[in-house]
């Protein structure tokens, strides 16, 4: 028996197969007697039929698909101590003639094959978003906000008001009148030209006013334009309310905070501290998104059809039972276009991950195993040895601590520069 491995692309091989009679007579001959005890010939009852009656029959034909049986069947043996095969393979260039040598190839797919892997020295930029005291005053405000006083007022005259209106868009930015509708304003909340038009408002005042929106379009094949609307607006006030905020009391600080804050200012320290930290933790998503992106931006590889029709299916039968609950029916065909690339992309993604963990020997250690453990055992009251131990039998979040170690590792040998970005979102 000779054989031949050639690599393809990186996800795709092919071997050829010489082998003689020597080689393939005890196997070829089991699949033909299976062959031939199938066939049915009138006359003759089924596995009875004698051989020369299945030759003027059949001719070659029924040794021909035992050769394809048997061929089939010996690559996977082959495979199975020789090769990692993904997928399902496909025979080509099949030449057998009986009694002389068999000569076939299998093209199948394999993991991809990545070496000279481009993973360090690359640099990424993210928005890193601070904290600001506006936004401090307006979360604590808001949770002060349920404990607020509504008490009947005169005249508005400061923005500490809640005021029901009724309000008749006159001109919606396209030149229609919308009827009127009732709402309540917290002009804390709104829109200077809102506030602007209320102030000194009283029940059953009329007001109008109006402000404009400048935004580009962008259509496919042409350039883009900058384009301004004007929304023109008419109210009358329903009545009016003065928000009365309660006393920042102890008590009602330790209430609000959940029993860690004593006074107004321990009480924003944790709201900074609680903004702070899912800042953080978005960043930090941002960063692995980015890396991700990069990597597979700079490791371009070709794709093995089935893992890429495995990835996609999952994924478009992930969103078709998403959209059904909603009530909603989808395209499988639209599906399966829009999401193609963002399937691509995760098959790089783990694949080229796979390969700088293989490379760089990165493992979850058992020094940061142990401080995760205690860092979980003191958020749950619990023995951190009993922690350790789920960590290191269950591979599922082994997995998890690798790939973190991963992150953790390409942050060290590339560049991340955080822009500072202040909001007031």
């Amino acid at each position: 028996m000779e054989s031949t491995l050639t690599q393809i692309n990186e996800s795709e091989s092919e071997i050829s197969f010489v082998l003689t009679p020597e080689d393939y007579a005890d196997g070829f001959n089991k699949e033909l007697k299976k062959e031939m005890s199938k066939v049915a010939v009138p006359g003759f009852r089924k596995g009875k039929v004698p051989v020369s009656v299945i030759e003027k029959y059949y001719g070659d034909s029924l040794q021909y698909q035992a050769m394809e049986k048997f061929a089939s069947d010996f690559f996977f043996d082959y495979a199975e101590q020789n090769l990692k095969v993904l997928g399902r393979p496909s025979i080509t260039d099949f030449d057998f003639k009986p009694s002389e040598n068999l000569t076939y190839k299998v093209r199948f797919e394999t993991t991809p094959q990545l070496s000279n892997l481009n993973y360090k020295g690359f640099e990424i930029e993210v928005t890193d978003i601070q904290v600001t005291d506006e936004m401090v005053d307006r979360e604590y405000e808001g949770v002060l906000a349920s404990k607020v006083i509504l008490e009947p007022a005169e005249v508005i005259d400061g923005l500490d008001y809640s005021v029901k209106i009724e309000l008749v868009a006159e001109d919606d930015g396209h030149g229609n009148r919308i009827p009127p509708q009732t709402m309540d304003v917290n002009l804390k909340q709104s829109k200077e030209e809102i506030k602007d038009a209320l102030m000194n408002k009283k029940t059953g005042d009329d007001f109008n006013f109006e402000f404009t929106d400048t935004h580009s379009h962008h259509h496919e094949g042409e350039e883009e334009k900058e384009h301004t609307v004007t929304y023109k607006y008419s109210g009358k006030v329903l009545s009016v309310s003065k928000t009365v905020y309660p006393e920042a009391t102890e008590e009602l600080m330790l209430e609000m905070s959940n029993g860690e804050a004593k006074t107004a200012e321990e009480f924003k320290a944790i709201i900074k501290r609680d903004y702070s930290a899912m800042f953080e933790s978005q960043m930090e998503r941002q960063i692995g998104q980015k890396i991700t992106a990069k990597l597979v931006e700079l490791n371009d590889f070709v794709v093995g059809k089935s893992q890429k029709e495995y990835y996609l299916n999952k994924m478009v039968e992930e969103q078709i039972k998403s959209q059904k609950e909603k009530g909603k029916k989808v395209s499988k065909e639209a599906l399966e276009k829009r999401l193609e690339p963002a399937a691509i992309a995760q098959i790089k993604a783990y694949h080229i991950e796979k390969a700088i963990i293989a490379a760089e020997n990165i493992t979850a250690s058992e020094e940061k195993l142990i401080e995760m453990a205690k860092a979980e055992a003191v958020k749950l009251n619990y023995d951190y040895e009993e922690i350790l131990k789920i960590y290191k039998s269950n591979d599922d979040l082994l997995d998890g601590f690798i790939h973190s170690a991963l992150y953790d590792y390409l942050q060290t040998v590339n560049k991340i520069t955080r822009v500072d970005k202040k909001t007031n979102a």
